[in-house]
């Protein structure tokens, strides 16, 4: 399997909320630092993250703009767009690099203004 198809399939396991598959792209240390609180979450942390989102949301759709093959992995930046419970609709761009070492993802540096989505968590605890 190429980089970019690790890739297509890692994103398309997030959007179906596919735990499994996601765990199967990843090695189990892996890392996902986020640039907003400069804090590393485990493989876990980050799944239940998703599963607290699906839990708020009607649905979630990740569009990919860019991909492109790095010579440890590759980049990604996508717009995620989240409808909730509500029917209001949120959307935030992501930019992440994503490090791949033995044809799994061990890092992933993500860059996103968390402040856009907000909402959906303050609705959910409406």
């Amino acid at each position: 399997m190429t980089t970019l198809e690790l890739a297509k399939i890692f994103i398309n396991a997030v959007q179906a909320g596919d735990e499994a598959t996601m765990r199967s792209c990843m090695h189990k240390d892996a890392g996902i630092w986020h640039d907003y609180d400069n804090v590393t979450q485990t493989v876990d942390e980050n799944i239940a993250l998703m599963h607290q989102m699906i839990k708020f949301a009607k649905d979630r759709q990740y569009t990919v703009r860019r991909l492109e093959e790095l010579s440890d992995g590759y980049l990604q930046r996508h717009t995620l767009t989240v409808t909730g419970l509500s029917g209001k609709v949120y959307t935030a761009e992501a930019m992440c690099i994503i490090t791949v070492k033995d044809g799994k993802i061990s890092h992933i540096e993500e860059f996103i203004n968390p402040a856009t989505l907000a909402g959906l968590f303050s609705e959910a605890s409406s």
